[in-house]
């Protein structure tokens, strides 16, 4: 027999953000069904859209509920970072290269996006990251994998991930005017195919890489700003 009053506990704790970090689960689930059957380019954009949908669902819950956050939600954003920037990508790995190192490679990228995300749970930060934020991994590796399969340059770029994303590098968080640089370039990629699909997905790694290699120093500059002006 069942608890009595589980269900209608569910049911009044399900919010509007949870809806959406479920549609980013599905877009997850559904990635690493497409991935499977040799569909790179619908599961990357699948990657795409889970992007999409892990900003909305903090966005909507900061102008909905700000002052009263959800357990369930925090729970149900991270299991399905875990699916769309953790397994699917992973997945992706493992078919763009296929030899024997591939499953030892997709499984430390696996692994690490985990641990990252079990990481941000037990100590979540206001202000920045620490460690590289599993959504830029997971976008980066699908965008990557659809412009480059050679071996070596890709082993190069799931270690360097996997350790950014257990460092502890401090990234700034992404603002609401950045996700509205980078938003127009993903519903581009995922509605477009062609020449309009390549150059989007180039613009869009060159921003990430831009993201990973200045973002520690624009970070680092912020944090000297704010320590002058304390000790001022």
């Amino acid at each position: 027999m069942k608890p009595p009053g589980k269900d209608i506990q569910m049911k009044n704790n399900l919010r509007i953000p949870d809806i959406i970090t479920i549609g980013n689960l599905i877009a997850g689930f559904t990635g690493i069904l497409y991935i499977i059957n040799g569909e790179t380019a619908i599961a990357t954009k699948l990657v795409m859209l889970a992007v999409i949908l892990d900003g909305l669902d903090g966005t909507t819950a900061r102008l909905l509920y700000k002052n009263r956050p959800s357990k369930l939600g925090a729970q149900l954003d991270s299991l399905a970072d875990a699916t769309s920037f953790g397994v699917l990508p992973a997945t992706i790995i493992y078919v763009a290269i296929p030899t024997p190192i591939a499953i030892p490679l997709s499984a430390i990228f696996l692994t690490t996006a985990i641990l990252r995300l079990a990481r941000f749970n037990l100590n979540p930060s206001q202000n920045n990251f620490q460690g590289l934020p599993t959504t830029c991994a997971g976008l980066i590796i699908a965008v990557y994998t659809i412009h480059i399969q050679a071996l070596i340059p890709t082993i190069i770029v799931v270690i360097a991930l996997s350790l950014l994303m257990i460092s502890k590098i401090r990234y700034p968080k992404i603002t609401t005017k950045q996700r509205l640089l980078i938003a127009p370039l993903l519903i581009a990629a995922i509605i477009t195919t062609g020449t309009i699909f390549t150059v989007t997905t180039i613009l869009i790694l060159f921003l990430i890489t831009a993201y990973i290699l200045i973002g520690p120093l624009a970070n680092t500059k912020i944090k000297t700003t704010t320590t002058g002006q304390t000790e001022r």
